[in-house]
């Protein structure tokens, strides 16, 4: 990445409009939640076929484990710390301009910032039991509606949060770094 450090026959620090970050972090957050959608699908759609196969007896004895982290939250812990990292790369050029520093060190003070997706399997993946007399359609119904709930609660209230708060850590980092260099 080339060093954006403004010179004198450029644009002076704090002068011009202030780059839009609010819109590079709306198109973060837009791609997270298409990666999302089609993660969730798949989920919801292997584990509807895996327990349309299951046996009566394997259902209400063992129950159903469906394995959400493996399957939704380690892909999208991949996809969130690459969007984040791919984030700091568009977004320190001209935020570097503005303030009058060196991209490169604002990269690097924002790849300092990322920090992993920390779910445990434990908290993520759901176990499903069928009840004795519960009918096979209403069980699935239950089933899938109750994994859609899950997995939506799961990203919103963990996964788009932390991607959140991480992109707002960036920003203050920048902040901060530009008044401690100043």
């Amino acid at each position: 990445m080339p060093d954006l450090d403004p010179t004198p026959h450029r644009q002076q620090p704090g002068e011009g409009p202030p780059p839009d970050i609010q819109a590079i972090v709306h198109a973060t957050l837009e791609t997270l939640d298409a990666r999302q959608a089609a993660w969730a699908e798949a989920v919801r759609q292997d584990a509807v076929e895996s327990v349309a196969r299951m046996t009566y007896m394997r259902k209400v004895r063992q129950g159903v484990r469906v394995p959400v982290h493996d399957m939704f939250i380690v892909p999208l812990a991949r996809a969130s710390e690459s969007l984040t990292r791919k984030f700091i790369e568009q977004a320190a050029p001209p935020v570097a301009l503005f303030l009058g520093c060196s991209a490169n060190k604002l990269v690097l003070t924002g790849n300092g910032c990322v920090e992993d997706l920390d779910i445990p399997a434990s908290e993520s993946d759901i176990h499903f039991s069928r009840g004795w007399t519960e009918p096979e359609l209403d069980f699935r119904l239950r089933f899938e509606r109750d994994l859609r709930g899950h997995v939506s609660e799961l990203y919103g209230t963990r996964v788009r949060r932390h991607v959140g708060h991480q992109l707002e850590s960036i920003t203050r980092s920048w902040a901060r770094f530009v008044e401690t260099t100043t």
